[in-house]
């Protein structure tokens, strides 16, 4: 018999196991790499962010190491400002995005298990509701095959309790805006426009729903612009860079009722889903049979307006799910507004589905259980009646679970190479990209691409950093004196006017110093030059940073005024600002 002080930890005890176990192939292969594209594609990213600040001394501003050469600080989904990507200077990108994962996962734990007890639940409604969303199969097929940037993600919930938090206390305006902003700074691309699709549905049902009815809208306004502000130093840059070079899909796709329901209960599919684009993995978000059974219960039993805005959000939801059914659809609709007609593969927005059933889940067996606990024939059932939510608890984290980790038996690629000597020269390769992860550890650069480059391509070779052309003739003895990747020093002397050429792709970040006029031949950075000797640095400039850190600093600020002004203040405020506008009148 367990003493009753120590019931309540099998509560966390379940979450923690079932969490071990979703990761688990990771943890079995600490330091690896992971096998997947898209683990390569961000483990790219992690090296040369660390190379930049370890290896070099600067900030990690230029990628020279993919496509040619790429923008680093305005790549929306890079993630070296989180505090959570801090750890790799020390420990290493590959042991980095391992423990990046597990304090994600943590968090999504944590997350759900506040906005759970937000709403009343508790026990083993609280569990079912974590289980369902930190361990579903939309996380463990994206974030397991290699999504690194949909971990955010795992920090909706929180979102949602600040704000439901910030209607009655405004001081959780700042949570809400802090929330956000750390979205932003991990590389948010998917996660930010989702949850403030999220936002948006739970605060107009709110101002439909309440007395002031102003309130709802204002909070997520409010910390919607403070998050921007405290982001600015990472949301500046990109978006000075999408400013020239925007992305907007025009991908159509779409799935029926049936197939929806497919990617809710299937435990496994093909390699391709039907005559879908994608591959099953973007559509794949398991939560199981019992749940389902669980939510249809809730609203046969309890009908619609029980827990209104739930059942609400979920059809929101899952109709953006649907994806392109016309020019009226939810997600053509939605597709066509700035931010969001960047996005693509609507069936992501499965993840706001899933959050839904994971509440409606929670409140399902929480009147499962208060039925148990009201019901006479409870007494002569002993424990095994009051024993069936905890069972369905734990059979739902089992399930999502040992589901889960064959998506998280990705790591059997070898470790990644030691860093180099400084002093090595840098080159460019041909280097297929899937291999390009480990290029910064060896000073060497690729002309292969993993994604489409955004940025016009130049003519990069293969070959050294630079090339000299005087006359028309390539000419040695100019040699690069100092390479950094967004600095590269060159000096040497030319017997007639020519020109240096960086062997990287061209952006207005990058800046002549020294001798010479700045243009650009064959798509790089190009230094004119005159006959005689000459030293010159091609730097690389993050376009939009120091407006970006200035806003930063404002929105820091403004964080630190909401979490300390309460509504008592606000309203002194207000009034104060009234009276000194009369006194002006008169």
């Amino acid at each position: 018999m367990i003493p009753a002080r120590l019931r309540w930890l099998w509560a966390p005890l379940t979450l923690a196991v079932g969490a071990i176990l979703l990761v688990a192939p990771m943890l079995a292969e600490p330091g690896a790499v992971g096998a997947t594209d898209d683990w390569r594609w961000f483990h790219l990213h992690w090296e040369a962010s660390r190379a930049a600040v370890v290896l070099h001394g600067e900030l990690p501003a230029w990628n020279p190491y993919h496509c040619g050469g790429h923008v680093h600080w305005a790549n929306p989904q890079t993630q070296f400002l989180s505090p959570a990507w801090w750890p790799t200077l020390a420990i290493g990108a590959p042991l980095g995005l391992q423990l990046f994962t597990l304090l994600h996962l943590a968090a999504g734990l944590l997350s759900m298990a506040w906005l759970a007890t937000e709403h009343g639940l508790s026990g083993a409604a609280r569990v079912t509701a974590c289980a369902v969303w930190a361990l579903s199969g939309f996380f463990a097929w994206h974030v397991g095959g290699g999504h690194v940037a949909f971990q955010p993600l795992w920090y909706a919930p929180a979102a949602l309790a600040a704000f439901h938090r910030s209607l009655a206390d405004s001081r959780w305006i700042a949570a809400l805006a802090g929330v956000l902003a750390l979205m932003v700074l991990e590389g948010g691309v998917y996660p930010v426009p989702f949850t403030v699709v999220l936002l948006g549905v739970h605060a107009t049902y709110r101002c439909l729903n309440a007395d002031r009815w102003t309130r709802p809208l204002t909070s997520v306004a409010v910390a919607g612009g403070v998050a921007a502000l405290a982001a600015g130093i990472k949301l500046v840059p990109i978006l000075s860079f999408l400013r020239s070079h925007p992305r907007v899909t025009q991908l159509e796709d779409k799935v029926g009722l049936a197939e929806l329901l497919t990617m809710f209960v299937s435990r496994s599919q093909a390699p391709r889903f039907g005559d879908h684009v994608f591959v099953w993995p973007e559509y794949a978000s398991y939560v199981g049979v019992a749940v389902l059974v669980a939510v249809a219960g809730l609203l046969l039993l309890r009908g619609f307006r029980r827990h209104c805005i739930w059942w609400i959000g979920l059809v929101v939801s899952a109709s953006l799910t649907l994806g392109d059914h016309g020019g009226l659809s939810p997600w053509a609709v939605l597709h066509s507004l700035p931010v969001f007609d960047a996005l693509r593969v609507p069936s992501r927005f499965a993840v706001l589905v899933t959050l839904h059933m994971a509440m409606l889940a929670g409140f399902a067996l929480d009147e499962a259980q208060t039925a148990i606990d009201q019901h006479a024939w409870r007494r002569t059932a002993g424990g095994v009646v009051r024993a069936l939510p905890v069972l369905f608890a734990l059979g739902v984290t089992a399930d999502l679970a040992t589901l889960g980790q064959r998506q998280f038996d990705r790591f059997v690629a070898p470790t990644a190479p030691a860093d180099p000597a400084t002093d090595a020269a840098f080159r460019m390769t041909t280097t297929p990209w899937r291999q390009a992860w480990a290029l910064p550890g060896r000073k060497e650069g690729t002309i292969a691409c993993y994604e489409p480059h955004r940025l016009p391509r130049g003519k990069v070779a293969p070959g050294p950093t630079h090339f000299t052309y005087a006359g028309g003739t390539d000419t040695t003895g100019v040699r690069a004196t100092a390479w950094r990747p967004s600095r590269v020093e060159i000096s040497g002397a030319l017997e007639r006017k020519g020109m240096v050429l960086l062997n990287q792709n061209d952006h207005p970040g990058w800046v002549l110093e020294g001798d010479g006029e700045r243009t650009e031949r064959r798509g790089v950075p190009t230094a004119e030059l005159p006959a005689g000797p000459f030293r010159v640095a091609f730097v690389y400039r993050i376009p939009g940073l120091g407006l970006g850190l200035l806003a930063t600093l404002a929105g820091l600020a403004l964080l630190v005024v909401l979490g300390r002004t309460t509504d008592e203040r606000w309203a002194l405020t207000r009034v104060s600002l009234a009276r000194r506008l009369l006194h002006r009148k008169r």
